[in-house]
């Protein structure tokens, strides 16, 4: 335990008790070091990377919130129509975090939508993008377009003018229960147009709008939804399967939107991605039978990687509820060209509830191609089905196949030798190996095989 020297190991030897270092008053007509709230006030003016003089300081933590509590909440209180852009600009200097609560801190007398202001939007919103505030700067929009409903409208144009109409539907959304009318007509002419980001944006006014203040006009949602939904091309799918999900459980017309649903998702590959990330999620409006229903509808396509990854993770939640069905949809997507990186999620979690008919169906659908990519094909299958299910109802099933004498028994003693091998639980238990290995001298035997 101890070292050459007689002394403890550093792991093992008593750490030193902090001390508290003495605080000295400052000597006569120095200035002290200012305190941690101070510095923080000279960060948030310091530009991002300049150094402060008196402190040494480098610019503002893009993370912290001490410049969010230290904006005053009166900023821009008196100062007419220039105040908003003003007070915002205060904070000119820090980073997206320290902006956010310029605009909303300010009083509700301030009424600006000079392109001033709608720059500063823009410029908060490129600031905020795939970062921490992203959200909350969504929400903000989202709350100033209920709050202050004809600014947020003429906001809304002005952004839409200058390429952002994604951030144009969370004021209109916003705003769209307080003053429908202008609303309703951004929103409407966001629907028609050609350009695939302010097609979506238009709907997405329709699913902020629902979603902060519930559902209306369930009959009217569904005219809007439809006469998107049946545009040739396709601009707005997919924000549109996402609002019929939406509008699914609350319209009180089930059987007609789970219609529309369907149809879409036959027509247009985006919406069908949307669609199969909505069954995936634990918040999913359908029953288990309709979700499966609709999966199959997914696969049904040419669905591209993130389509078929979407369409196996949900497999993969309701391999519990819906084993038999999940089981023929999986197999029927291990025939398809591409392969998603989560078919093995699938087949373990339909492992753990239906390990035999799995392994059944499997050798149904390729036991016949005796091709090399095949056979190493099916040892990988097998091996994700017995990562978590009963080795022993595997064994029963390919046996099964492999004593019928069928097309598939090749493919089945392919698997079992897979299963044998150190890496699958099937060796684990000795019972198993040995009725294994009884087995297989019973088929070499009735073959002609010599396995003495």
């Amino acid at each position: 335990m101890f070292d050459l020297c007689g002394r403890l190991p550093a792991t093992l030897a008593p750490h030193p008790r902090p001390t508290r270092p003495h605080k000295r008053r400052p000597a006569a007509g120095c200035r002290p070091r200012p305190g941690r709230a101070r510095q923080v006030i000279r960060m948030a003016k310091t530009p991002r990377g300049a150094i402060d003089e008196t402190t040494g300081e480098g610019g503002q933590d893009p993370f912290t919130s001490a410049p969010l509590a230290g904006f005053p909440a009166n900023a821009g209180r008196g100062q007419g129509k220039a105040g908003l852009p003003d007070a915002a600009s205060q904070t000119a200097n820090a980073d997206a975090l320290g902006r956010l609560p310029a605009i909303p801190s300010t009083p509700d007398d301030l009424d600006d939508d000079s392109d001033e202001f709608a720059a500063l939007l823009s410029d908060m919103a490129a600031k905020t993008h795939n970062g921490p505030a992203h959200g909350q700067f969504l929400d903000f929009l989202a709350d100033l377009g209920s709050g202050r409903p004809k600014l947020a409208a003429r906001l809304a144009r002005r952004l839409i003018k200058t390429g952002g109409a994604c951030y144009a539907a969370f004021l209109v959304g916003g705003a769209m229960r307080r003053a429908p009318a202008p609303c309703n007509d951004i929103a409407a002419s966001l629907m028609r147009s050609r350009n695939a980001e302010e097609a979506e944006a238009g709907v997405k006014c329709l699913r902020i709008a629902w979603k902060r203040d519930g559902i209306a006009d369930a009959a009217s949602g569904i005219r809007t939804l439809a006469s998107v939904a049946s545009r040739p091309d396709g601009v707005a799918a997919g924000e549109a399967m996402d609002a019929l999900v939406d509008l699914y459980p609350a319209a009180g017309k089930a059987e007609e939107v789970g219609r529309m649903i369907e149809n879409l998702a036959r027509r247009h590959a985006a919406s069908r991605c949307r669609l199969a990330r909505r069954i995936r999620h634990a918040t999913s409006p359908f029953d288990d039978a309709t979700a499966l229903r609709l999966l199959t509808t997914c696969a049904g396509g040419e669905p591209d990687f993130q389509t078929l990854d979407e369409i196996c993770m949900a497999l993969a939640r309701l391999s519990k509820s819906m084993p038999d069905a999940a089981i023929k949809i999986v197999v029927d997507l291990l025939d398809a060209e591409i392969e998603s990186d989560y078919m093995g999620d699938a087949l373990q979690e339909l492992g753990r509830t239906r390990p035999g008919p799995l392994t059944t169906a499997v050798l149904a659908k390729f036991g016949a191609d005796c091709t090399p990519g095949t056979d190493m094909r099916l040892g990988s299958i097998v091996g994700d089905i017995a990562e978590h299910a009963d080795p022993g109802e595997i064994m029963d099933a390919l046996f099964a196949a492999l004593d019928s004498g069928g097309v598939a028994a090749r493919s089945s003693l392919l698997m079992i030798n897979t299963m044998v091998t150190p890496n699958c639980d099937a060796t684990h238990d000795a019972e198993l190996a040995s009725r294994t290995l009884r087995r297989l001298v019973r088929y070499a035997q009735a073959n002609g095989i010599n396995v003495e």
